[in-house]
Parts: C-alpha cells; structure tokens; sequence
C-alpha cells in the first residue's frame, strides 16, 4: 500500500541510490528511442545510421499539439503515440531541406 509521507522519507534518505534508478531509467529510455529512430529511418533518403540524427517531422503543423523529442521516452503514453503518427521520421539535412523549401514556397505540407 502507497504511503506518500513514508514515500518521502525513504527518497530523502536513499538519494544517491533513487539518483542511480533515474539515470539507469533514463539511459535504458533513451536507447530505446534511438532504437526505435534507428530502425525506421529518414523517410525521404533512407538514412538509418544514428538515432540522435532523426528528427520527427509533423506532415500538417497544424494537427501538431507538441513536439516529439528524446525526453519523450521518459514518458512513452498513448498521446505521444499518437503525436508520432502524425509525423514523418526525417534526418537533420532533409529535415532543413524541407523547412527551407516550405519557407521559399516550393512546398506545402499537402504536398509532403
């Protein structure tokens, strides 16, 4: 059974081994989400070689209601799912590309 004060205790005392549960959480979270980047891929060139460099891109910005980033992991619900639906999974280089040709006009994200 839950025990909020008891709870807050123990964190208090146990600092350095919750700090230790945390980044064990958070480097399995992030490996994870690498992962999962690494094994779909840029949508337009096919680029697959590090997660870190896939950027999820939403198709229309105007379904978008937050960003999709690596803190997600933290916190991979439902909602985040469903934001990462409404994107296209792009490298960095495409990714500026895209932006700079919706910016000049060359493209509109009917057209993505």
């Amino acid at each position: 059974m839950y025990n909020k004060e008891y709870n807050t205790k123990w964190v208090e005392a146990n600092r350095e081994k919750v700090k230790g549960y945390q980044r064990k959480y958070r480097k399995k979270a992030f490996c994870w989400f690498d992962d999962f980047k690494f094994s779909m891929g840029c949508s337009i060139c096919g680029y697959s070689k590090c997660g870190a460099c896939l950027d999820f891109h939403h198709v229309n910005p105007e379904d978008k209601l937050f960003r999709v980033t690596a803190k997600m992991a933290y916190y991979m619900t439902p909602r985040t799912l469903e934001e990462i639906q409404k994107c296209m999974l792009l490298c960095k280089n495409c990714h500026y590309e895209l932006h700079y040709k919706e910016r000049q006009g060359d493209v509109t994200w009917e057209e993505q």
